[in-house]
């Protein structure tokens, strides 16, 4: 897992633990679920066993916390999985800090296959090239009937396909509108500030970083 990307928590969460919907565990095992996640997805790919281990907790007391999080709607996985193999944990409203995705909104597996995730594109920091990328390829990222909001495929996220179909349209996009050809990701520089997105010729800080400095 990278070192450089951070987790971002609600805030409203903390009016949950006051209201005691929360115990020590079940934060514990919820915000372990958080830091475990695909930065850029907001999907942790994990099983109850291997988060008791993390959390040196008993794994029946974790198997109780998962059902309890998912009965209460704050994280959502596919039913009877088993304990050892890895499964697709989606954790409601969580916001992906890396990449395309980045301040996009979970809101959850779209059927109950759990075969496509959901996501409210409304906070994104570039819904349009999204919204764009998905008319171009609809296999891949599917409009839904509301304009914010888009279906991706569980397995693109988890391969990074979505990620880098997205992330090429974008390229693609800001290199054609300035006259040039597209660039490659080798030939790209990161922010200077955030040292995550990557730039256009010329820039040297990301929309992102310009806007928090602003």
């Amino acid at each position: 897992m990278a070192n450089n990307g951070f987790t971002k928590i609600r805030k409203g969460l903390l009016e949950h633990i006051e209201a005691q919907q929360f115990t020590a565990i079940d934060l514990g095992v919820y915000v372990y679920l958080h830091m475990r996640s695909n930065w850029r997805s907001g999907i942790c790919w994990t099983n109850a066993k291997s988060v008791a281990t993390g959390l040196g907790t008993p794994h029946a007391t974790v198997k109780q916390v998962f059902r309890k999080l998912r009965e209460k709607g704050y994280i959502q996985y596919p039913e009877g999985c088993g304990s050892r193999a890895n499964y697709p944990v989606a954790l409601i409203n969580a916001e992906p800090t890396k990449g395309i995705l980045y301040g996009c909104r979970v809101v959850g597996f779209t059927d109950s296959d759990m075969h496509t995730v959901t996501y409210d594109i409304s906070t994104a920091e570039h819904p349009e090239d999204i919204l764009k990328a998905s008319a171009q390829h609809p296999e891949r990222i599917l409009r839904t009937s509301a304009e914010q909001l888009v279906n991706i495929p569980l397995q693109d996220l988890q391969d990074f396909k979505t990620s880098k179909t997205l992330q090429d349209f974008q390229n693609d996009q800001h290199e054609q509108s300035a006259g040039g050809a597209p660039l490659s990701d080798q030939e790209r520089t990161l922010c200077h500030t955030c040292h995550d997105q990557l730039l256009s010729p010329g820039q040297t800080m990301c929309s992102k970083c310009e806007e928090a400095n602003a």
